[in-house]
């Protein structure tokens, strides 16, 4: 284009200006042509910004599919882990115990003459004042394919400077949680063992049917409403007055959906408390041991903290001893309601049981007793039988409870009040009960608790995280020997009653713990 307007310009200076256009018209033209160019270098220049901007977006699309590769590679690799929930909790508790115990009558192991010989014990006070204690609760869920997922909680649970819950067991004081065993292995302080608390897993409208099946260790201990006093979330399924009992069972849940009834659920219930083994006619004629019934959450709305729950079942072939069993002693049929609710931010409730005896045959474990002290010995003394004693009538008793609180919310505290009562022959299945020296509710008399809760969360930094103080006061009065266990008559702790296991007549508990959740 260059040489195109050098060529017209020499040519205007060898013709004739006539011969063409007028010297105005060649130089208006002269500079539209000069305008012309300057065009085509912007529009080149342009072009050369536009390639050099393609080739930029080229190298900017390279890294960002190398970024997304990348991406697509650490989610490929993480695939599995994002399919787990992991939680936990840590408590640290300091329990300050005193129990009295009125005149009676005891057993004394005597091995001079390998014999149990009656003792006149009068009044006395047994005191633990500073019992402290750890415990670890590891959780997770995960999903396992669409319509089934597996839970787990491992739980260490021990009292510091022990690895062994001894200490729990001096002055011979007998209840239900006082003995190590399977029921309650991750609910009373033992050593620093880290166990399997609860393990199962749930398969969800299983073949079209509107429910759930859950099969495993499961979580049938800390139910409702006893999650008030700690704090926590109800995660648990039996109401508490009946059931405290890591159990290992089968749970066929039915989930229909009614509109009436927001929350209904009927659950079919099957465990196993005992293992019998091999056996035959001769060597051993133990059975298992076995439960079966049916729970019903009737009505639940957990954002108004209402739940409205029945529950019945059947101990077939209870055991006399955990673990060493030498008999099956009989079967126990038992039933609790309960409500609870929160009006105008008050949580409250109302529980009632009723349990009632089958017995079969006694306890085959016996001991020599000298009765008169003379040194020989006169007789072999089994602990009798279900809520009889040996010689004693064989008959089934019927016996009941009732239990009762409210929590206060204010400010950051939560103010709470409990009471339950037992009747003489009353008996539940609660030996993972939080009561350090016998579970509250298995008593054979009266508990009034006081506790106050305050809540030391700052900034959570997950759903569940939170940290509570806890500190709180149990008073108890029994009125009859042998809370929560199974064999032998219960004994009215007045007039210097025959005991095989000391029972203490009052006895206070001061507790206090932090509670970490995270």
């Amino acid at each position: 284009m260059k040489r195109f307007v050098a060529v017209f310009v020499i040519l205007s200076f060898l013709f004739p200006i006539s011969s063409f256009a007028s010297e105005s018209e060649i130089l208006k033209r002269i500079d539209e042509l000069t305008k012309e160019l300057k065009k085509m270098d912007d529009v080149k220049k342009e072009l050369e910004s536009l390639k050099k901007q393609v080739e930029d977006l080229k190298k900017k699309d390279t890294v960002q599919e190398k970024k997304i590769k990348d991406v697509e590679k650490t989610a490929k690799k993480s695939e599995g882990l994002s399919r787990f929930e992991i939680w936990g909790e840590y408590r640290f508790k300091l329990d300050s115990v005193h129990a009295r115990f009125d005149d009676f009558t005891g057993f004394r192991w005597n091995p001079d003459i390998g014999a149990f010989q009656p003792r006149q014990y009068g009044k006395f006070t047994a005191h633990d004042d500073t019992l402290l204690t750890n415990r670890l609760r590891l959780k997770m869920r995960v999903k396992a394919t669409e319509d089934v997922d597996f839970t787990a909680r491992l739980a260490m649970y021990k009292i510091w400077g022990q690895e062994t819950s001894a200490p729990l067991d001096a002055n011979g004081f007998m209840s239900q949680n006082s003995i190590l065993f399977d029921g309650n292995s991750t609910y009373k302080p033992a050593d620093s063992a880290l166990r399997v608390d609860r393990a199962y897993f749930n398969w969800y409208d299983p073949g079209g049917f509107p429910g759930i099946i859950s099969i495993g260790r499961r979580p049938s201990a800390g139910g409702p409403p006893l999650h008030l006093r700690q704090g926590t979330e109800r995660d648990a399924t039996p109401a508490g007055l009946g059931v405290d009992y890591a159990m290992d069972g089968l749970v066929v849940i039915y989930n229909p959906d009614i509109e009436s009834l927001p929350g209904f659920k009927a659950r079919l219930c099957y465990g196993k408390g005992f293992e019998s083994g091999l056996r035959d006619d001769n060597i051993n004629t133990l059975k298992d041991a076995t439960f079966a019934g049916f729970n019903f959450d009737i009505y639940e709305d957990a954002g108004k903290g209402t739940l409205a729950q029945f529950q019945i079942f059947r101990a077939f072939n209870v055991n006399d001893l955990p673990e060493r069993a030498t008999a099956n002693i009989g079967d126990i049929d038992h039933a609790v309601a309960l409500f609870m609710t929160r009006t105008s931010g008050v949580d409250w409730f109302i529980s009632a049981g009723l349990s009632k005896t089958h017995p079969k045959d006694i306890s085959g474990w016996s001991a020599p007793v000298d009765m008169d002290g003379d040194g020989v010995v006169d007789l072999t003394m089994s602990p009798g039988g279900l809520l009889y004693d040996e010689g004693g009538e064989k008959k089934g008793h019927t016996g009941y409870a009732f239990y009762a609180g409210l929590r206060i919310p204010y400010g950051r505290s939560k103010f709470g009040l409990e009471y339950n009562y037992g009747s003489k022959y009353w008996i539940n299945f609660t030996p993972s009960a939080d009561d350090i020296y016998g579970g509250k509710l298995a008593t054979r008399g009266h508990v009034g608790e006081a506790y106050w809760i305050y809540d030391l969360t700052k900034k959570p930094v997950w759903k569940l995280s939170k940290v509570l103080f806890r500190l709180g006061y149990q008073h108890y009065v029994f009125n009859y020997s042998g809370s929560g266990l199974l064999l032998g008559e219960p004994k009215e702790l007045s007039g210097n009653p025959m005991l095989l296991f000391p029972s203490p007549r009052t006895m206070d508990n001061i507790y206090a713990s932090f509670d970490v959740h995270f």
